[in-house]
């Protein structure tokens, strides 16, 4: 934990505010397509069956047979990661071969990992395979597991010399 720590420190050092889900989706976006994925946002989903319902995924990239789809949150509530988990089901009902991840600004890492959010974030990337992405106009990390967001594992850590966005 201690280098994504050193990470938001530096962030805070740098910056005061969080990104806006609208800056967040474009740093995403285009750090895709830096890493040789296909990237659109703004995604329709139609869940079939009865009671259907549309969903829009913030940002869908692909390479090769790999599909992440992201829903970004500027901020993180209860009722965030309840929107979250509904979505985890849907694309599992539907036998959508994607991961589904939460992107978020590096700035909101302690939430993420502590109190009653922390324990929400664990039950998800453990029980519904929910990714966290963590971003910044300089780098983005990928957690696809519980471990690498706390870093018993290694995360995919991807930099950028010139800010993205």
């Amino acid at each position: 934990m201690k280098i994504l720590r050193q990470l938001h420190q530096a962030v805070s050092s740098r910056r005061r505010f969080l990104l806006t889900h609208n800056s967040l989706q474009n740093v995403m976006g285009l750090f895709f397509q830096r890493f040789n994925f296909s990237a659109e946002y703004e995604v329709p989903f139609h869940s079939g069956g009865f009671g259907a319902e549309k969903v829009i995924f913030d940002v869908v990239a692909e390479r090769g047979k790999k599909v992440i789809v992201v829903e970004i949150k500027d901020t993180i509530s209860s009722r965030d990661l309840g929107q979250i988990h509904g979505y985890a089901d849907t694309l599992q009902i539907n036998k959508f071969r994607a991961q589904l991840f939460l992107g978020t600004d590096v700035l909101n890492y302690d939430e993420l990992i502590n109190g009653t959010t922390g324990e929400m974030i664990k039950e998800l990337m453990e029980r519904e395979n929910v990714g966290i992405i963590l971003a910044d106009k300089y780098f983005m990390i990928l957690c696809q597991t519980y471990n690498q967001l706390v870093l018993v594992e290694m995360p995919e850590f991807w930099f950028s010399e010139e800010p993205v966005g």
